[in-house]
């Protein structure tokens, strides 16, 4: 009893003065293997993100998937199961139903595989670099509009929201007066499409008209600082089609210049149509400033004097 006694005081004196003996040494703080169940939680390194959502997908046993996101810490998938919007997340390595405000209202699914997602610490860095902020940065994937499904990175205070595309690269804020800037808004209006009714600039942004029958047009917009958008408008307008690709838009960025000038006014401030209303075989440009349209060929010669206006 005596002995015990010793034996246990002797023991409880040397792990207060912090001997080790024979035994294993205690784990520090910066010991590699906490290093790496740490470092196994960001899903900002290459591949933990991908890693996350595969692993989130295999839940949704191949019902339609209507949103994704992924922070730092987490990332969370939502489907559809029998009209209900069902989301699962995944922290840590582990993966549960979560409640969630998403609800569906006939949004369009995805592959989350189609998506750019082995690298969502380098997409926050250059979203960070555009909106001036990286706190609480989220990335997001559902629809944006009528069917057409994005990333977006956004933050929390919210700050400007930064759009990617499928494939990762960003969708850039353009100017819409210079050739490069109208092309790049050229093609997200009219990717894929052989023939347009009517190609122009509004209010800081680039539109066309795809028409889908004899009352229906499909109007596409790439404002300046977004993603191009589309809405469906009744129009009955009975003009010849034609092919996009005769759209210059160095040619157009030029005359922009030259009647800004004439009129002393900014390039934002004049309207663009480009149309075949006139009958000439060929589609004008017709530029406007207040009262005053000037109408050129897509070659860019001043075709004005030649058309009733």
């Amino acid at each position: 009893m005596r002995l015990w006694t010793v034996v246990t005081f002797t023991l409880a004196a040397c792990l207060a003065a912090g001997c080790t003996g024979g035994g294993p040494a205690p784990v520090s703080p910066t010991s590699p293997s906490v290093t790496t169940s740490t470092a196994a939680t960001d899903l900002t390194l290459p591949g933990m993100a991908q890693h996350a959502v595969d692993m989130l997908q295999g839940e949704a046993g191949g019902r339609p998937i209507i949103r994704v996101t992924v922070s730092p810490q987490e990332a969370t998938l939502t489907y559809v199961d029998k009209g209900q919007a069902v989301t699962w997340s995944w922290s840590n390595g582990a993966v549960a139903v979560i409640n969630s405000p998403v609800t569906y209202v006939d949004q369009a699914s995805f592959n989350p595989a189609s998506f750019s997602l082995d690298d969502v610490g380098s997409l926050f860095a250059r979203a960070a670099a555009v909106s001036g902020s990286n706190s609480q940065q989220e990335l997001q994937i559902n629809e944006y509009n009528q069917g057409k499904v994005l990333m977006t990175v956004t933050t929390s205070p919210e700050s400007q929201t930064v759009f990617f595309r499928p494939n990762g690269t960003m969708i850039d804020a353009l100017d819409l007066t210079t050739g490069p800037g109208l092309a790049e808004a050229l093609a997200d209006i009219t990717g894929g499409v052989e023939a347009v009714v009517g190609i122009g600039l509004l209010d800081g942004a680039l539109w066309a008209d795809i028409r889908l029958s004899d009352q229906q047009v499909e109007h596409r917009v790439r404002p300046a600082k977004l993603p191009a958008y589309t809405v469906l408008r009744t129009d009955r307008t009975k003009v010849a089609p034609f092919s996009p690709a005769l759209v210059q838009p160095q040619v157009i960025a030029s005359i922009l210049a030259d009647v800004a000038a004439n009129r002393h006014v900014s390039p934002n401030q004049i309207t663009l149509t480009m149309d075949t209303r006139d009958d000439l075989g060929y589609a004008a440009l017709r530029f406007t400033t207040g009262v005053t349209t000037v109408v050129y060929t897509p070659d860019g010669i001043d075709i004005t004097a030649q058309i009733a206006r």
